[in-house]
């Protein structure tokens, strides 16, 4: 107790502030924990509500409109959303998960596996309580009050007895009011770099439709190495993974226009790497593809570094026809990516031979500065969007230190008035 700060206090939920109180969500509500409504949910119509389950409520909290559903259920009307309502996620790996009713979102009846809490506006404010379900206090009590046997879950009973820390409503509101500028700040951005996505794709469509004056190839002609190591494992070459640092780029660590590192590599040792690779090292933006489960994803060579290509994966080496920055965008635009589907084949993973995907016709301006060119302005919308993400990345950080300080205290907007 001598290492609290003078005007502290120690409590079930940490140091706070000697002002604050401790509660449980129970005490603060206007009524009982509510379950939604037991139905199926039923295509989209106009003229049934808008359903809202946890698949409908992204990892961040909001409502995901993309793939609406309705519901059709005589008792629908006893299950809308209102304001300051939020539902809490009660089953499954998303258990905790919350969503804070929006008007702009429409109206909403929610399902089942939701539990819709309405709290009491004279002890708390519903948009503190939902930038607290954003704390990795309330993700550790979510963990630790969900371990069972089988299926994680919590009930509207457990999520009553939640203890928060309670600042005076003013404070609460102040505080609710300053990360939700910050959560404005976030969607716009979001918006903006959806926006610019949009326009790149349209952008890509448009500048890389054959024109007249454009030669029609075979892939296989255009490109001088075709590295494929599919089947290659480290067992058929009588060596094992590990022993050292060589990334091995895996189906899942190519993604759509670039490689994600932050999923896991396998590591390969320079023995290894000799005898796996060759018929060829990576280069710098050379292409890689995925040629099954997923299928088509493509990304290039970040570096010059060592890479093991690993199974799944496939590599590019554009010929001196070809720019390899126009090659990677011309395999990734709609137009080709359909083209690669369509001569796909297996029910459920599918994949592309070799031969058949070496015969897919490529479109090109026989100018290579013209190529060029076209790659330049793409990689510049690129590199828009990634520094807008960037940006973006900046303010959910900056959100979470200003929640970690005014959720706890450690920081006031309001200062207590002292006699």
């Amino acid at each position: 107790m001598s290492d609290v700060q003078e005007g502290y206090k120690q409590t079930e939920v940490g140091v706070i502030p000697q002002e604050w109180e401790v509660k449980t969500l129970g005490d603060c509500l206007l009524k009982k924990p509510e379950y939604g409504i037991n139905a199926a949910a039923v295509p989209y119509s106009d003229n049934l509500p808008v359903y809202i389950r946890i698949t409908d409520i992204s990892e961040d909290g909001k409502f995901l409109p993309e793939k609406k559903t309705s519901v059709s259920n005589i008792n629908s009307n006893n299950y809308f959303l209102e304001k300051d309502d939020i539902v809490f996620a009660r089953t499954g790996a998303s258990t905790g998960k919350t969503y804070l009713y929006n008007s702009k979102d429409g109206e909403l009846v929610f399902a089942g596996f939701l539990i819709r809490i309405k709290v009491n506006p004279n002890e708390l404010n519903a948009q503190y309580l939902k930038s607290y379900t954003e704390t990795g206090a309330y993700r550790n009590w979510v963990k630790i009050m969900s371990m069972r046997s089988g299926q994680p879950g919590i009930n509207g009973n457990e999520y009553a007895q939640l203890q928060i820390p309670c600042p005076p409503l003013p404070e609460q509101t102040a505080i609710a009011s300053a990360l939700s500028d910050v959560d404005a700040l976030i969607t716009a951005l979001e918006q903006l770099i959806t926006k610019k996505r949009n326009i790149k794709q349209g952008a890509m469509k448009e500048l890389l439709k054959p024109k007249e004056g454009w030669e029609v190839k075979l892939l296989k002609e255009v490109v001088d190495n075709f590295i494929d190591y599919r089947g290659v494992t480290p067992k058929k070459l009588g060596m094992e993974w590990g022993n050292g640092n060589i990334p091995a780029l895996s189906a899942n660590n190519v993604q759509m226009g670039y490689i994600d590192f932050e999923k896991e590599c396998y590591y390969g040792s320079e023995e290894l790497y000799k005898k796996w690779m060759r018929n060829g090292d990576c280069g710098k933006d050379d292409v890689v593809i995925t040629m099954e489960a997923p299928l088509g994803n493509i990304a290039y060579i970040p570096d010059d570094k060592k890479y093991i290509l690993s199974q799944r994966t496939v590599l590019l080496k554009s010929s001196d026809l070809m720019d390899k920055v126009f090659l990677r965008f011309y395999l990734m635009n709609s137009d080709f990516q359909k083209k690669l589907l369509e001569k796909a084949s297996g029910s459920t993973a599918q994949g592309i031979q070799r031969k058949t995907f070496e015969k897919l016709e490529i479109a090109f301006p026989v100018n290579k500065n013209e190529q060029t060119a076209i790659a330049t302005i793409l990689s510049d919308m690129d590199a828009e969007i990634e520094a807008l993400e960037e940006k973006q990345d900046k303010y959910k950080a900056l959100k979470q230190g200003m929640m970690q300080e005014l959720l706890t205290g450690k920081t006031r907007l309001i200062k207590e008035n002292k006699v």
